[in-house]
């Protein structure tokens, strides 16, 4: 009977214990993520989030000239849909684990293939895809570690790491222009009969400067389906991107009628100056 007690007891204190360590509690440096899409490509980086807490942190806690896992916990990693560019470099897409060597001027960034990875003594040299240095710049105290993305355009973006008074920026560029042309020219031949398809394609080539003339054969045909103000308005910027200035100014004086009627200001405006830069240009 108190052997029986005995193991009983040892079971329910095991239990406990088990329950006391699996409980939910607070990380020191919690878990952090930022996605982005870049034109039509995804990003997301996922890291651990350590603090300053009062300590300094490049050149003692963060030695300069050493490889860093650049956060707390497993390596930092980030994934692109797609095949990008990283400081002119080519990259494929997938995801990579993110390491660093910081200096007191410049940064090199590594990205590493094996993102089953947790300190700098797990990193090879052999498993990195790709290396690049990019220059370190004082910035105003972040508390705690940060990623997050700026200068965002249809193909370019900047992933900044800002922690302490330090960010260094890292530029990204990816492919945007063909893919977007080819979903385009995909969604144009399924959708024979959608006049909104039409004037979305003619917008995009008009506001990126591609071919003015397939720009005003869709915005056409858009207006020949379904004419709208804003349809309308599109033809006449075609047409004014063919230099046809005297149809141009036309099309937007009726786009400029069924807007008044509409009351939409902002295509009242719109037409109202381009009629105006486009009668000086007959």
């Amino acid at each position: 009977m108190f052997k029986k007690a005995i193991k009983l007891s040892f079971v329910v204190s095991f239990l406990f214990s088990n329950q006391l360590f699996a409980q939910d509690l607070p990380m020191p440096s919690p878990m952090g993520t930022s996605n982005q899409t870049v034109g039509l490509t995804e990003i997301e980086i996922t890291y651990s989030r350590p603090s300053v807490k009062d300590r300094k942190i490049y050149g003692e806690l963060v030695p300069y000239n050493k490889i860093w896992r650049t956060g707390a916990n497993k390596a930092t990693a980030i994934r692109f849909s797609d095949d990008v560019k990283i400081g002119g470099s080519d990259l494929k897409a997938g995801v990579y684990a993110i390491f660093t060597i910081p200096g007191e001027k410049e940064w090199e960034i590594l990205f590493n293939s094996n993102t089953e990875q947790w300190g700098a003594y797990d990193h090879k040299d052999e498993e990195v895809v790709l290396r690049i240095k990019v220059n370190s710049e004082e910035s105003e105290f972040t508390e705690s570690m940060l990623f997050y993305f700026d200068d965002l355009r249809n193909n370019t973006a900047t992933l900044n790491l800002q922690w302490e008074k330090t960010r260094v920026s890292i530029p990204i560029e990816v492919e945007t222009e063909s893919r977007a042309i080819g979903n385009i020219e995909s969604a144009i031949k399924e959708a024979e009969g959608q006049f909104r398809t039409y004037r979305n394609a003619a917008r995009y080539y008009i506001d990126n400067d591609k071919d003015p003339k397939k720009a005003l054969e869709w915005a056409q045909k858009s207006v020949d389906m379904d004419k709208k103000f804003w349809n309308l308005t599109t033809l006449s910027e075609a047409q004014a991107k063919n230099e046809m200035y005297k149809e141009a100014i036309k099309t937007a004086e009726e786009a400029k009628a069924l807007a008044e009627e509409a009351k939409n200001e902002n295509y009242i405006k719109v037409n109202s100056e381009n009629i105006e830069i486009w009668k000086a240009k007959k």
